[in-house]
């Protein structure tokens, strides 16, 4: 048996496919130079572990399901983060490369992952900063009906980021 597996399987594959022996679920996370509640968060969100209406419903919780933001669709992680309009209109104002961002893969691991890997380190913290903030937007809306606007969002994202440019990341 190989070490970190139950059946040793998939790190054999990962290093015979790959050439490497895969990284440690989230590794790439716990690395970012970022708070811990946004860590925290962005783990939450790869571990499909947000109380979001679709998971609250399977696990059998009387919640409306659709989109506080939109009244249009089923609320999912990939819907609160990318597919809400109001999302969208989000990432579209913090001038990241949307190439990079829409491209979600299977999960949102997948998706954190392949932003750790094809953008600068300030990017991907900014990322996962915005993420985070659509994500209190979403339980602002939920939780005192208090509703901002795609600007608002956007523009509380890069106030945190310069915040954190003269608080943790000094020598960048």
């Amino acid at each position: 048996m190989w070490p970190l597996s139950g059946n040793g399987g998939t790190w054999l594959w990962a290093k015979v496919v790959w050439g490497r022996w895969p990284e440690a679920a989230g590794t790439f996370l716990w690395k970012a130079k970022l708070p811990g509640k946004v860590r925290v968060f962005a783990w939450r969100l790869c571990k499909q572990a947000l109380p979001i209406g679709f998971n609250l419903r399977r696990r059998h919780l009387q919640v409306h399901d659709g989109c506080p933001q939109c009244f249009v669709e089923v609320e999912d992680v990939y819907h609160v983060m990318l597919g809400c309009h109001f999302a969208r209109q989000t990432w579209a104002l913090t001038n990241l490369p949307w190439l990079t961002i829409e491209n979600w893969g299977n999960n949102a691991k997948c998706w954190l992952r392949q932003l750790h890997r094809n953008v600068e380190a300030w990017e991907y913290g900014f990322a996962l900063v915005v993420a985070w903030k659509l994500w209190h937007c979403h339980n602002l809306v939920l939780m005192e009906n208090r509703i901002r606007s795609p600007w608002e969002v956007a523009q509380a994202s890069r106030t945190f980021l310069h915040f954190l440019r003269e608080r943790l990341w000094r020598e960048i």
